[in-house]
Parts: structure tokens; sequence; C-alpha cells
């Protein structure tokens, strides 16, 4: 629900909205085809550098913002005031948009779901989430009209405000794999809270966690983690009852 299905799937109709004409509409689509591939470019050399939950979080964030943006200056200047300088900075939020998604919640969404699950599941759970993906594409192409045609530019109000509970769904559940070997990743997940901010434990950098990894050691710090959440969920449940 970050809606950039509405903005692929019916962007002539959203431009006219604002006073663009279908040929200029077909024309700033091509160019948001290109930014979307500089975006996925800039993901690629990012993601080991910053990974992946901030990533999310600000590209949930930023991509909301500019619903926010270009929602107002629709409701505020709809095709009947014939204001260019509207135009424009309408198509600048959809081509900010079509970047931040492209870079950041774009490729996540397929990658993200690979390391949560094992072995064993990996292969059912990518399977159910990418169906999902695309249901939710479908649902999104079916109501769309419907929406245009009832509510105008109030549905555009809808991306908005998932924008921002996405990133707070991503800040308070995703934890932070980076630097974290797949094989590790089973251990690492059974020492987080379900609040990943409660959490205490620390990733490591890529390049330390390769050196624990020569040595032996990585596998016996995840032990040790392991053993002292367990102590202090124990801590808790005492003090509870």
């Amino acid at each position: 629900m970050t809606g950039v299905s509405v903005i692929q799937y019916y962007a002539p109709r959203i431009f006219a909205s604002i006073g663009i004409d279908t040929t200029t509409t077909l024309g700033l689509q091509s160019g948001n085809s290109v930014i979307a591939l500089v975006g996925e470019a800039l993901c690629i050399w990012y993601i080991d550098r910053l990974g992946a939950a901030l990533a999310v979080h600000l590209g949930n964030a930023l991509s909301g913002l500019t619903f926010v943006v270009g929602t107002i200056l629709i409701a505020v200047f709809p095709e009947e005031t014939n204001n260019h300088n509207v135009s424009r900075a309408f198509v600048a939020m959809t081509w900010l948009f079509n970047l931040v998604f492209s870079s950041c919640c774009g490729p996540l969404s397929w990658a993200i779901p690979v390391e949560m699950f094992n072995s064993s599941t990996r292969a059912k759970a990518t399977a159910i989430t990418s169906s999902a993906a695309w249901i939710s594409n479908f649902m999104i192409a079916q109501i769309s009209p419907v929406a245009f045609e009832n509510i105008g530019w109030r549905f555009y109000l809808v991306f908005a405000i998932c924008g921002f509970t996405n990133a707070l769904f991503f800040w308070a559940f995703l934890p932070e794999t980076k630097g974290i070997p797949l094989e590790e990743l089973d251990a690492y997940f059974d020492c987080l809270p379900l609040f990943v901010p409660r959490s205490n434990m620390k990733v490591l950098d890529a390049a330390t966690r390769e050196e624990e990894l020569r040595q032996g050691k990585a596998r016996e710090r995840a032990q040790v983690e392991e053993e002292e959440f367990d102590v202090k969920e124990k801590g808790e449940i005492e003090h509870l009852a």
C-alpha cells in the first residue's frame, strides 16, 4: 500500500487532474522509468552500508510525505486553475516518490522476506509474500477507478497515511540484519524481542563479522547473547509474578 501501483497504472488520469495532457504524461512516465533505474542502482550501492531496516523506515516515511504534498497540490489547485507551476511541482513529487520507492521500498520488499524465513520454510513463505504483493496490486487496480470517481483526490490520503504507518510498523517489528550471515539469522531472530526497539543487541559491521567467522567466534557470541536475553526475560517474568 505504498501507492506505486496507482501511479504506474493510472498516470494519465492522475496527471489530467492537475492539467497535464496524455502525450506529456507518457513522456513524463518515460522519465519516471529512468528514475526508477537510478533508484535501484542506489539501493545496490548503499544497502550494505546503511542496512535494510533504516532504508525501509525512511523510505516509507518519505513516500508518505510525497503523497501528502501531492494531495495538497491536487486539492488546492485542480485542473481548472491551469497553474503550470503547480503541475511542475506535482510531477516533481511523483518523481521524488518514484526515486524513494525504487531505492528503498521496492527492491527491499522482495529481499527482506528471503532473510526472515529459514531454509525449510523460505520457498513457501516467499511464494506467499509474492502472491500477496500481486494480489494487492490487483486490488488497487480494481478499486482505483471507483475511488477516483467517488472521492477524487481524497483517495491519495490512503497512501499518504499508509506510508507513515508502514514506517512505524517496520520501526517497531523489523530488525536490522546488516552484516549477519544468512546461516546465523535464525539464532539472531530467536534472541530478539517482538518489539525490536527494546533490543540491546548491536549488529557488527561486515568486516568484523567475517573476521569472527574465520576465528569461530561468531556462533559463540550469538549463544552468549541468547543466554543474556533469556536471563533478562526470566527476570521480567519473575518481576511480574
